[in-house]
């Protein structure tokens, strides 16, 4: 892991590019922890998605997306292609994007087989369509905000249709899921179990401004990733958890020691605030002294004796109340 602090959206989507968290997130989602996702099985696809559509308006003619990560995968004759979209907050438009991203994926397969918008009305295409069959497009959006997710999550959700024709809608449903609330499910892999954890324990205790040794201590007895913890940090936006992440010297952090870290610097954080107290304190009753004696006209030897004297201050310190 680089020492660097990227974005959160890079942040996020180098953590799901690592096969091993893709693979046990579906796997635990929509499997129900079954082992039907093998990670050496999933390769990578390019997350440029673009297409050319003839005869369409100009602002359709080249259409380019980026997705956050998408994988195929290719196990005992099933190809599919599998995608994670990241959400901070609420859009109110994910429906159509995430229709959009899944529709130019399939015309993306289209092109790379040959197979164009104007063959598909001739006979020539339907011999090619027997043997090469587009590869079905999952998506799936974690949204990681702290409230819950109140946008659309159907097409027909945005869309105004009147009621005698609801049910020749072509709709769309996204998959989603909400990053606070898989804490408790049975990841396997365990920078996806300590990953959701955090991002729960951050959401439930956010409002009681608790410090984050607090929020910590449930994994003392555990070793956390570097990039776990930095990935989570990016998360919920907590500078504390990324700037140890980042200058921490091993790739396991042993929380018990993180832990300890985080109070004694408090603590340092807190002595020096007392300290500085009393160093203000004592600075203004110099002052207050100085201006008292010289407001019943004692001359100024005669001050930086007293009061010299008094606050046991060097004459080089002296000067600068004079």
């Amino acid at each position: 892991m680089k020492n660097t602090k990227p974005s959160k959206d890079i942040t996020e989507m180098d953590y799901w590019q690592d096969n091993s968290h893709f693979a046990d997130f579906y796997n635990t989602v929509f499997f129900h922890g079954q082992d039907i996702l093998k990670p050496d099985k999933l390769y990578e696809k390019n997350s440029v998605v673009s297409t050319v559509i003839p005869e369409a308006p100009n602002i359709f003619n080249n259409l380019k997306r980026i997705r956050d990560v998408i994988k195929g995968y290719s196990d005992d004759g099933t190809y599919v292609l599998l995608a994670i979209e990241n959400q901070s907050s609420i859009n109110n438009i994910m429906p159509l994007r995430v229709r959009i991203y899944n529709d130019l994926n399939y015309l993306k397969q289209l092109q790379e087989n040959n197979i164009s918008f104007e063959s598909c009305s001739t006979d020539s295409v339907s011999s090619h369509a027997t043997t090469s069959r587009l590869k079905a497009v999952f998506t799936v959006v974690i949204y990681y905000g702290e409230a819950d997710w109140t946008g659309p999550v159907k097409l027909s959700d945005m869309v105004d249709i009147p009621d005698d024709m609801k049910d020749f809608f072509d709709d769309s449903e996204i998959l989603l899921v909400s990053a606070k609330d898989l804490y408790d499910l049975p990841f396997k892999n365990r920078d996806n179990r300590h990953l959701f954890r955090l991002i729960h324990s951050f959401h439930i205790n956010k409002n009681i401004h608790i410090d984050i040794t607090d929020l910590l201590k449930p994994f003392e007895t555990e070793n956390i990733s570097k990039e776990t913890l930095f990935t989570a940090g990016a998360i919920i936006g907590s500078d504390k958890l990324i700037n140890f992440a980042l200058h921490y010297d091993k790739e396991e952090i042993t929380m018990y020691e993180a832990v300890k870290r985080w109070e004694q610097q408090i603590e340092e954080r807190y002595q020096s605030g007392i300290e500085l107290g009393r160093n203000n304190e004592r600075d203004d009753n110099i002052k207050k002294t100085v201006l008292l004696l010289q407001k019943v006209g004692t001359p100024d030897e005669q001050i930086v004796t007293l009061v010299s004297d008094e606050f046991n201050l060097t004459s080089e310190q002296m000067a600068t109340y004079l």
